[in-house]
């Protein structure tokens, strides 16, 4: 049986005890009953954890890198030929970054060479985790990669699972967290963990680096298609083995995320709204779930004098719960981002314009005069003006093209099932001449129709007792709004003290928000489990009254089986659920916004394209004497 705090084996001679206590043949300690059968009870590695045993262990962050060329015979296709990493202590890290900054690259690369392997060989992997079991004395390992959820985290836990590599008990595998197609984090050892930054930054690694300005270890090229024919031709390891150049280049993938990791900690660290995730940034896979999380802290402590179950006092601000119909109708008829060619496609060779709207979601969100709501849910079959709501509408918007306007609401094309109920969501028409009939709308586009002339016949619907201001609902956003903009004065400036890494996190977190607010329920589930546990999934998906609508198989993993199977929106689940009435009035704000503002001003018939926030006309349209009054 293995110790994982003192790190031995211990030889039990007796696998049966007294009063019918045994040890199984997997070190679990089971009781046996009265038909012979046995239930276990614990097992041998959570007697530390029941003597309250505790081991302090000092972190490391393990940076690392896979590269890997396509081979049928392989699993998964892909085979590991080489893995970089590189072992810091947290003091190491901050260090690294500081000698970067610096571009002192002679004592940087004296640290790095120090702290840095290269494993080159089809076994690279298999080594990699003998490394980990032969060092983790003592010691907590962070597994950081880039992409790595998307890739060498598959390519890591094959090895780990992998019946023919037989690491024993010191490389036990726990807490594997899939979040689709992608494995988030997973445990080694009940105490190593991983980590992907690319869940956190947007972009390339390369792109990244000129983000968060890494001088000396900056990513460099490579020719994988080169490796991939000395593969072919069985030379590749040969080749790899001793060559300086092209180790050197696997190494500077890991040494520069190391310092954007690094830098993106600082970053955190330097603005009191993510301080306290800087110091344990593993243990949060997604920059969407630390935004969330800041966002809920924040209404924890938002006090707002609002009605909640009829009664108006002041109070943590209240953003009440929907039943299933409301929740589904605000969802299917909600527009996010609008992505459109107003007159076709054209063939056009001249000189283009792009308008964009700087941050457009955060400035709705913390600038812009506007309002959110809260409060109790009320039924309605009058429209309220004074209120905050969501409708049932018929839309009439032919005006909108007689006045050289663009459509505001999209109609909603569904692919339609066999059994002709409407199946997923196909795309947007915007073009749509006819009525809209019964469309989920919230007030704010109501008027925004009114406004512009459209016939909008309102029928039932709800609306929200209170609002609050946008600054006030949303003032993370606003403070991370603030330090972004300190450091744009900083950089237009040329002052010495612009952060650029901090700029790059604020717009990051700031951008994460709306997306957040307006996700949906997780009812897409994946779990470890054995054919059998399997079989009996795919039997209740097949009966109507389960929880289970479907299932499949979605990964194999050394002896493990992986499964994705989708739940039913049961009420449990609608407890879940997120105010996505926050984030469609975020995109409704938006859509006016830029309506008002852009496709107001242009005009239908000399606008060409637009996505989200900005838009396409010719040069010279800008060049109209009306179009340049207004921008």
């Amino acid at each position: 049986v293995f110790d994982p705090l003192q790190q031995h084996y211990d030889i039990i001679e007796e696998r049966e005890f007294s009063d019918g206590v045994c040890l199984s043949g997997s070190s679990v300690v089971c009781q046996k009953l009265l038909n012979n059968d046995v239930a276990p009870i614990y097992q041998a590695k959570h007697l530390n954890r029941m003597t309250k045993q505790k081991q302090k262990y000092i972190r490391k962050r393990l940076i690392w890198d896979v590269e890997t060329v396509m081979d049928r015979k392989a699993k998964n296709v892909m085979m590991p030929y080489s893995v970089s990493f590189c072992e810091l202590t947290d003091n190491e890290m901050k260090r690294v970054e500081q000698l970067d900054a610096e571009k002192d690259t002679e004592k940087l690369a004296e640290l790095l060479n120090k702290r840095t392997q290269c494993i080159v060989g089809y076994d690279c992997l298999v080594k990699f985790v003998q490394w980990i079991i032969k060092n983790q004395q003592n010691t907590r390992y962070e597994l950081v990669s880039f992409n790595g959820s998307n890739f060498d985290h598959f390519l890591l836990l094959d090895t780990l699972l992998d019946s023919r590599h037989n690491f024993g008990e010191e490389a036990e595998v726990s807490n594997i967290f899939y979040n689709g197609s992608s494995i988030l984090s997973l445990k080694l050892q009940s105490r190593h963990t991983i980590f992907d930054l690319a869940r956190h930054v947007v972009g390339s690694l390369d792109s990244n680096c000129k983000g968060f300005k890494v001088n000396c270890v900056a990513k460099s090229s490579f020719d994988h298609n080169h490796a991939q024919q000395l593969h072919d031709n069985g030379e590749l390891i040969a080749f790899m083995t001793g060559n300086t150049e092209l180790i050197d280049y696997n190494n500077r993938d890991v040494w520069s995320l190391a310092v954007i990791f690094q830098r993106y900690c600082d970053a955190l660290g330097a603005t009191d709204i993510t301080k306290k995730y800087a110091e344990d940034l593993c243990s949060r896979p997604t920059v969407g779930g630390m935004v969330w999380d800041v966002m809920r802290n924040h209404w924890q402590g938002f006090d707002i004098e609002q009605t909640v179950s009829k009664k108006k006092k002041v109070q943590k601000i209240h953003f009440p719960k929907l039943d299933a119909k409301k929740y589904a109708d605000i969802l299917k008829y909600k527009t996010a981002g609008r992505v459109q060619l107003f007159n076709g496609v054209q063939r056009i060779e001249e000189k283009m314009c792009s308008k964009d709207i700087a941050s457009m979601y955060p400035y709705v969100m913390g600038c812009a005069d506007v309002y959110f709501p809260c409060g109790d849910i009320v039924e309605t079959d009058t429209f309220r003006t004074d209120k905050i709501g969501f409708y049932y509408c018929d839309i009439d918007q032919s005006i909108l093209k007689k006045n050289n306007l663009p459509n505001i609401v999209a109609r909603k094309e569904y692919a339609i099932k066999k059994n002709g109920e409407e199946g997923a969501l196909i795309g947007n028409d915007w073009d749509y001449d006819g009525v809209l009939h019964d469309y989920c709308i919230n007030s704010v586009t109501i008027q925004h129709l009114r406004d512009n002339g459209c016939d909008v016949v309102v029928k039932s619907g709800f609306y929200f007792t209170d609002k609050a201001r946008s600054c006030d609902v949303f003032e993370p956003v606003l403070k991370l709004m603030g330090i972004k903009i300190e450091e744009d004065l900083k950089k237009r400036a040329k002052d010495s003290a612009y952060n650029p890494s901090l700029r790059e996190t604020c717009k990051l977190l700031m951008n994460s928000v709306s997306g957040k607010v307006i996700e949906g329920l997780h009812l897409e589930k994946v779990e470890q489990m054995t054919t059998d546990r399997y079989a009996e999934l795919l039997a209740k998906s097949i009966n109507d009254e389960s929880e289970i609508e479907c299932i499949s198989a979605i990964n194999i993993c050394g002896t493990k089986l992986f499964c994705e199977y989708k739940k039913t929106q049961t009420k449990k689940e609608l407890s879940k659920q997120r105010p996505v009435y926050l984030g469609c009035l975020i995109y409704a704000y938006a859509q006016r916004h830029i309506y008002e503002t852009g496709y107001k001003v242009i005009g239908l018939k000399d606008l060409v394209y637009t996505d989200t926030d900005s838009f396409k006309a010719r040069a010279t349209v800008f060049e109209r004497p009306d179009v340049k009054q207004y921008y």
